[in-house]
């Protein structure tokens, strides 16, 4: 893993117009994995990244969120009014919520 220190740098801006007229240098830029931020007259717009580091930021946010919901749900295990059921109650619960909100959804459909 990089050094941080050595990940710190100038962000690099451009205009918009530079997507048409200089993408090639912008494709570079972002192949080396550095993201460049997008303006449209002085205003942030959006940001170019690579990718693969786009990749790696949704892996990174769905991880967070994993561990976010693992995090709760421990929470609740310790709490002593938690309710416990085996997987069979909770499959069938799911399933009857889905047929029931499939239904739900075929109703409004005719309706």
């Amino acid at each position: 893993m990089e050094n941080l220190s050595n990940m710190k740098q100038e962000p690099i801006i451009r205009p918009v117009r530079d997507l048409r007229n200089n993408f090639a240098e912008i494709a570079k830029i972002i192949d080396g994995h550095h993201p460049v931020f997008i303006t449209n007259n002085g205003r942030g717009t959006a940001v170019l990244i690579n990718i693969e580091d786009y990749a790696d930021y949704e892996k990174y946010l769905y991880e967070k969120y994993a561990l976010k919901m693992l995090d709760e749900s421990e929470q609740y295990a310790a709490n002593e009014i938690a309710e416990w059921h085996d997987f069979d109650y909770v499959k069938k619960e799911k399933r009857e919520r889905l047929i029931a909100m499939l239904q739900n959804k075929n109703s409004e459909k005719r309706g």
